[in-house]
């Protein structure tokens, strides 16, 4: 098998005012999903982070990967991420994700690592977690991911979206938009966003959280560098 043909599509996606310790999200979100096909029609799938640069990266090692056969790719593109910088240095917080140069090398390679584990099982009729040793559980929740944000449910013009959860700025405000969540799509557990507003605040929205949800739903917070 062969990989006759890649594909990369920059995608956006409308995406609210939300707030994190990196500042305000844009109206899009930007995302590159690739593809590679197999020289008898089987494609593999993988997605990583938007925007011209690492567009750029994939574009520019296309001539590596045509032609190349799934089952040894990621071998041949090795030299990519060995040596350079640590693993502590690559995984700084203080670049917004995705913008790190460090990382940039290993961003590419695991894009088309995980888009040949997608080819490789569809060839043999078998899901990856079979290809890398088995799975471990047969189901995963998904967690509710409120974001302190403004008012807004991004896009632009004729693409503005509605606003299904209004501003959330208080403590107030975020326990109402993870009770929406809850009650829209049945979350069983809550990812906050904090590292956005004063801590005692976003402390007493944890307080608040925690006495709206009761004792037996997992609560955790993401403030990411803050």
């Amino acid at each position: 098998m062969r990989i006759s043909d890649f594909r990369i599509h920059s995608i956006a996606m409308a995406d609210p005012p939300l707030r994190s310790s990196y500042g305000l999200h844009q109206p899009y979100a930007l995302r590159n999903v690739i593809e590679l096909i197999s020289d008898d029609g089987v494609i593999g799938i993988a997605e990583t982070y938007g925007g011209d640069q690492p567009a750029k990266a994939l574009e520019a090692i296309r001539g590596q990967v045509v032609g190349a056969c799934p089952y040894r790719l990621t071998g041949d593109l090795s030299p990519m991420v060995e040596g350079g910088a640590s693993g502590l240095e690559r995984s700084q917080t203080y670049n917004v994700p995705g913008e790190n140069p460090l990382d940039a090398a290993a961003r590419t390679y695991s894009a088309i690592e995980t888009a040949c584990l997608d080819l490789i099982g569809k060839s043999v009729g078998k899901p990856v977690c079979d290809l890398i040793g088995g799975r471990v559980r047969d189901k995963v929740a998904f967690s509710a991911y409120p974001f302190y944000k403004h008012a807004g449910g991004g896009g632009e013009g004729d693409d503005l979206r509605d606003d299904e959860y209004g501003e959330a700025l208080s403590p107030e405000s975020l326990v109402e938009q993870v009770q929406q969540m809850r009650a829209k799509y049945g979350f069983g557990s809550i990812k906050f966003k904090g590292g956005v507003l004063a801590p005692e605040v976003e402390i007493e929205t944890l307080r608040q959280l925690r006495q709206a949800l009761g004792q037996t739903v997992p609560l955790r917070i993401d403030p990411n560098c803050a």
